[in-house]
């Protein structure tokens, strides 16, 4: 019996190609080229969509108390209790769920940063940092990331500070003060950034960007909080002895 011509994968590329060329395939081919860029654009949006649903759950959670003094990029407003956050483990876990599958899977600076954020709102600082940091090598320039990673790096200096952990929020300040210069508009770096200078002491300094926080903020909640730290640098500038 005899066996049939043995065909190389060079004469079979070539034959597919001549295929291709052919004038009802050529004609296709454009159509074929938008629908897969189409479905293609159509994963993204999907994907983009269900990172978005797992940060609305994030913040959700923490809708009877923020996890901490600063202010998440993103997050509505929630009362902070020193040494007590109330919040809600079901929407928390479904909001892990969520960012921890969309980060393995799409392995993008968004997912990255969102999956940052899950860490830093449960006060997990080195593994936020780590996300962060990620994601700031492919997205330097977004406001709210910058925001978050001067969050993430004064709320875990201030968490060890003590008499053999001094106080260096000089990174911390860098990055705040960076998503400010890329969005005027975004209040949660002006919030944070006032709060830094409120905890190292630097009352001129804190007084005069709460001031300007109150003029981007009238009258929210977070509004209320400035209006509160301000008074407290008024009772230290009493108490300060003259001269």
């Amino acid at each position: 019996m005899n066996e049939p011509p043995s065909t190389s994968a060079s004469e079979v590329g070539a034959s597919f190609w001549q295929w291709v060329k052919r004038p009802h395939w050529s004609m296709a081919a454009p159509i074929l080229l938008i629908a897969f860029t189409g479905v293609f654009a159509w994963q993204i949006f999907l994907s983009q969509s269900e990172v978005d649903q797992g940060l609305a759950e994030l913040s959700a959670a923490y809708r009877e108390s923020r996890p901490m003094e600063s202010r998440l990029s993103g997050f509505s407003y929630a009362p902070y209790t020193k040494g007590v956050t109330k919040f809600s483990e079901n929407k928390f876990k479904q909001a892990e769920g969520i960012l921890r599958t969309q980060a393995e899977k799409l392995k993008s600076p968004v997912a990255f940063y969102a999956l940052g954020k899950l860490h830093l709102a449960r006060q997990q600082f080195a593994d936020a940092l780590q996300q962060f940091e990620v994601a700031l090598k492919s997205d330097p320039n977004n406001a709210a990331l910058r925001n978050d990673l001067g969050v993430a790096l004064m709320e875990q200096v201030w968490s060890a500070r003590g008499a053999t952990h001094p106080v260096d929020l000089s990174e911390s300040r860098k990055h705040l003060e960076q998503a400010i210069q890329l969005d005027h508009t975004a209040l949660e770096p002006l919030f944070n950034l006032a709060l830094l200078q409120h905890r190292q002491g630097l009352w001129e300094q804190a007084e005069e960007q709460w001031n300007l926080y109150m003029k981007n903020d009238v009258r929210s909640k977070w509004a209320e909080e400035a209006k509160r730290y301000l008074g407290e640098i008024q009772e230290k500038k009493k108490g300060k002895p003259k001269g």
